[in-house]
């Protein structure tokens, strides 16, 4: 005789887990809290012009349905959050698209002297035309920009004041843009202690840090000396004339007026007293730092070759590609200097992460990518977007993420007690 079926319970499960959590709360048990997503920080590296890859990481993490509520920036980071924290970067990646190496020309008042060889008065007025009299704890976001200051050496962590005097420190690359004074400190790139924030990203409010790092494709450069030599193999030698740094400034000297020039799109969407800084030039106080024709030429004739804007077009890049891939030759001085910058920064914020680790960590593959080719923006920002859909998997685990008990948020651990690290404003 077969075994009867078991009987139907007299209480429905609903009933039952009710029936629990009464039993629970007389017995003064704490009630369940009910999980929620982590609070998503970014911590955007520096990198010069492979920073526009940041744009690609912040549009294909909201595409993924991973939105960032907390910024840090070193150097070209700072910049790309700093129009993520304001809700203006699709206006400000339509600007990037359209710059020309003409464009970029014209935005470096190049000069001798001065702490560097470009003053930064052209870039900074096209961010104060962007930004207006903003100030960092008035953006949407919590935002925070990395400084070095130059006497010292300490990291200094800037969360408060004029955003466009912050974001101008932190890009100050030493040797090529002068050093920013504020609050009595000499203050030059934050890449040199910080190139990573994950630290002043914690210390903002964030939960999990997706931590961006820009230099750890260190042999993409070579990689793209061997793709153009075998193009240049298959295809044969081209008649493309190389192009001249000075002869493109000189050009910018004779055709700049003090209106009337348009260095990117109009930002009509945003129709406030200062919002179309990138759709303008620069005032024509500035605009007259730039040297005429013979002073450019001869500016560039040390200057241009050490960061980039000397003659480098596709006959150029064509040569050094087979001289390269045929045998050993002495790489120049700007390729020194990158790479050096390139290995330094990445040894530094491995070493930072590994004392601080991000939740995740993307590296877009922009090693190809020179540090002064910021005409190069699609194809930095297309590689950024692709980083990001190659770690979907991570991004999926990092959704997930519970509320973590409290007292143990990571915003809630001291900072490493850094006695360097100090606010800017």
């Amino acid at each position: 005789m077969a075994d009867p079926l078991p009987a139907a319970d007299p209480v429905p499960p609903r009933r039952r887990r009710r029936r629990r959590a009464d039993a629970a709360a007389r017995r003064g048990d704490p009630a369940p809290q009910a999980l929620r997503p982590p609070v998503i920080g970014v911590a955007l590296g520096s990198g010069s012009a492979r920073g526009w890859a940041h744009i690609g990481v912040l549009d294909g993490l909201l595409r993924e349905g991973v939105t960032p509520t907390v910024v840090a920036g070193a150097s070209a980071g700072a910049i790309v959050g700093a129009f993520y924290a304001a809700g203006r970067l699709d206006e400000f990646e339509s600007w990037v698209r359209a710059l020309t190496r003409l464009k970029v020309v014209r935005l470096g008042d190049f000069r001798m002297g001065g702490g560097g060889l470009v003053a930064g008065d052209r870039l900074a007025s096209v961010l104060r035309e962007a930004f207006g009299d903003t100030r960092i704890e008035s953006l949407p976001m919590p935002f925070g920009a990395i400084a070095t200051d130059l006497a010292s050496g300490q990291e200094v962590w800037l969360t408060e004041g004029d955003l466009v005097d912050a974001l101008r420190a932190s890009m100050s690359i030493p040797g090529i843009f002068a050093p920013v004074r504020m609050g009595g400190r000499l203050l030059v790139d934050g890449g040199l202690v910080n190139p990573v924030p994950v630290s002043l990203c914690r210390h903002l409010g964030a939960e999990a840090v997706i931590a961006v790092t820009l230099h750890g494709d260190l042999a993409g450069y070579r990689r793209r000396l061997r793709i153009d030599a075998a193009r240049q193999a298959a295809a044969g030698p081209s008649s493309a004339r190389p192009i001249d740094g000075a002869d493109a400034i000189a050009r910018a000297a004779d055709e700049d007026r003090p209106s009337g020039h348009a260095h990117g799109p109009s930002l009509q969407a945003h129709p406030s007293a200062h919002a179309h800084g990138l759709a303008r030039g620069a005032p024509a106080g500035v605009a007259s730092a730039v040297p005429d024709r013979r002073g450019a030429r001869r500016l560039l004739g040390f200057g241009g070759r050490l960061i980039g804007f000397g003659p480098r077009g596709a006959a150029e890049i064509e040569r050094r590609a087979v001289a390269q891939a045929g045998r050993a030759t002495h790489p120049g001085i700007g390729d020194v200097m990158m790479s050096a910058i390139a290995i330094m920064q990445d040894r530094i914020s491995r070493s930072r992460m590994a004392g601080d680790p991000p939740d995740l960590v993307l590296a877009p593959r922009v090693g190809h990518i020179r540090w002064m080719e910021f005409d190069h923006g699609a194809q930095a920002i297309g590689e950024g977007t692709a980083c990001v859909v190659r770690s979907r998997a991570a991004l999926q685990d990092l959704r997930h993420l519970h509320d973590p008990a409290p007292g143990t948020r990571p915003g809630d651990l001291a900072d490493g007690g850094d006695p360097d690290i100090g606010n800017g404003s």
